[in-house]
């Protein structure tokens, strides 16, 4: 119980202290970028569906994953399972004409080591 009242704690200080500041402060041209994006999507004639994955990281396996509608309350997507999640939306149309987000949840990365490889080695 302890465990998961600390994990709810850091998903509540990412989700409603560090990502407000990163996305509307520190990446603000880029995530204003994001949303012309998704207008000019949402606007064409095509079939489309936007992928709205949390920070990625590398798992080498497909996990348990959720998918919801516009978003979803969590911190990682696995590569892998962004990528599962898109191929069950291929022969789909649940999310045809919306976004969908995408959150792993059987796993969680080392943040450094997830710092480290997404920032430092690149």
């Amino acid at each position: 119980m302890l465990q998961e009242q600390v994990v709810g704690h850091r998903a509540f200080f990412f989700n409603n202290v560090l990502d407000p500041l990163v996305n509307r402060v520190m990446a603000r041209t880029t995530h204003d970028d994001l949303r012309r994006m998704e207008q000019l999507v949402r606007d064409s004639e095509l079939d489309w569906t936007i992928a709205r994955p949390s920070g990625l990281f590398d798992n080498h396996a497909v996990t348990a994953y959720e998918v919801q509608e516009d978003q979803a309350d969590g911190l990682f997507t696995a590569r892998e399972d962004l990528a599962a999640a898109l191929l069950a939306q291929l022969g789909s149309d649940v999310y045809a004409g919306r976004a969908m987000a995408v959150i792993t949840t059987a796993v969680k990365p080392k943040l450094v080591k997830l710092i480290w490889q997404e920032a430092i080695r690149s």
